[in-house]
């Protein structure tokens, strides 16, 4: 073989491995054409594998920690004084839940500022981040917006919690509706200019389990609620193939989006933080 034809021949290896190269990297769109987070590390404005995913090991700045030791100080008076004022109402009432409350930092995006997660045991998870010298509640719902911090309820409909992806600003869950009839599978992100939890797609996806005669999403009068195995996939009140259906589902390594955390271990874990600079 001749040096002309063994030069052909790696610049032909070249481009074969350029096209390759290009392909792994493109990024997955579904059915509506929104980009699927990956599972892999990224490079560039996304992640890499320099960065802690723990945000115990990061080097968070004391200002964000000051301000979220207040914020779990604030939470866990408030939730005292409420205890307080059940048991000088009923002293036979059963106030548990309020006294296991959990607290911790998770990376939900990669801008390197940390969210709070508290968690009320078996009822319902909070997520504040922080911005500009303040700590923002990340799941207002319209109402009562500048008191109502309950967070997202889960241990009813099916939901038996929340999970996200370090890093990639993804929250997962599952509900039902009508004794499983509907399961609704939901991608929550965090917008970062209003700094919300907002749902990743324009409409819900779920799966119908029963024989909707017109394809509409709902049960109608005269429609058999029998339970079908076999379900029915919709994106919003469309039908949809089960291949487009799992084009909006995101996979990745999802981690449990709650407390671990008493508030002593909390405030601890956060003056170590501090003093670790």
């Amino acid at each position: 073989m001749n040096k002309k034809i063994l030069f052909l021949v790696a610049m032909l290896m070249l481009v074969l491995a350029l096209v390759a190269c290009g392909e792994q990297n493109k990024p997955t769109t579904n059915a509506s054409g929104d980009q699927i987070v990956s599972n892999e590390k990224e490079n560039g404005n996304g992640i890499n594998d320099e960065e802690p995913t723990d945000p115990y090991v990061a080097n968070i700045p004391n200002e964000i920690v000051d301000f979220y030791k207040e914020k779990v100080e604030e939470i866990e008076k408030k939730y005292k004084a409420d205890q307080a004022q059940m048991l000088e109402s009923d002293p036979d009432v059963d106030v548990s839940s309020l006294t296991n409350l959990k607290y911790d930092l998770v990376f939900l995006d990669d801008n390197n500022t940390p969210e709070l997660v508290v968690t009320q045991d078996g009822v319902r998870t909070i997520l504040y981040t922080y911005d500009a010298g303040k700590v923002i509640y990340t799941m207002k719902d319209g109402q009562n917006d500048d008191t109502d911090e309950y967070g997202w309820a889960f241990g009813i409909a099916g939901n038996v919690g929340y999970e996200f992806i370090p890093r990639k600003n993804i929250i997962r869950s599952y509900s039902n509706e009508m004794t499983g009839l509907k399961r609704y599978y939901m991608f929550n992100t965090l917008d970062n200019t209003d700094f919300q939890l907002k749902n990743k797609y324009d409409e819900l996806l779920f799966e119908g389990h029963f024989d909707d005669k017109n394809n509409n999403g709902e049960i109608d009068e005269g429609e058999d609620t029998k339970f079908l195995e076999e379900p029915v996939y919709y994106y919003g009140n469309k039908v949809i193939t089960k291949e487009e259906f799992d084009s909006y589902l995101i996979e990745g390594d999802y981690e449990e989006l709650a407390g671990t955390k008493s508030y002593a271990d909390m405030i601890k874990a956060l003056d170590l933080l501090i003093n670790q600079k």
